[in-house]
């Protein structure tokens, strides 16, 4: 497997897009972390997540998935939706970036450069709306815990770095 070309991409890169990347990936950990994590929540002896709750009793942990329950609220279901989707728009716009700087026919076009921000960007949004949508439900007794943190700084990452996208991009043209 010959990775020269990936490695002549890198090196003919701007700082910008250096950064972007790293961005990207330290973004994608960040929210595939807290993600899947049921440590979203903590009340006690009890976490949860999007996907499961966990309860300790007596030295030992019992965790149920969230989706085998027939009542899942209507809000953690659309914290479950907007959670993907920018997990989803994180993976597409690291691809989008990556490609552009592979792909020498990507390289300065602007349309890839408005799409890759502009997924960031979505990212960025869904994520923070189902942050958002999480934290504000109705019974909320239990403290927010680091896996919920971890998913708004991966939001935030992903943020600066459509920002930094569209800086560098117009760094280049002046």
């Amino acid at each position: 497997m010959n990775f020269l070309p990936v490695v002549d991409a890198l090196q003919t890169s701007t700082i910008y897009q250096k950064v972007c990347l790293l961005l990207h990936l330290i973004a994608f950990v960040f929210h595939i972390v807290g993600f899947f994590c049921p440590n979203w929540s903590h009340n006690g002896r009890r976490n949860s997540g999007l996907w499961r709750e966990c309860q300790f009793v007596l030295f030992t942990t019992f965790c149920n998935d969230v989706l085998d329950r027939d009542d899942v609220e209507d809000w953690l279901r659309a914290t479950q939706f907007f959670e993907t989707i920018g997990l989803i728009a994180i993976g597409i716009a690291a691809a989008i970036l990556f490609l552009s700087l592979v792909l020498q026919s990507l390289r300065n076009k602007k349309i890839v450069t408005i799409l890759n921000a502009l997924t960031c960007f979505v990212a960025c949004g869904t994520i923070i709306v189902g942050a958002i949508i999480y934290a504000s439900r109705g019974y909320n007794r239990s403290y927010l815990s680091w896996a919920f943190a971890l998913c708004i700084v991966g939001a935030i990452l992903e943020g600066v770095a459509g920002v930094l996208i569209l800086v560098g991009s117009f760094a280049n043209r002046s």
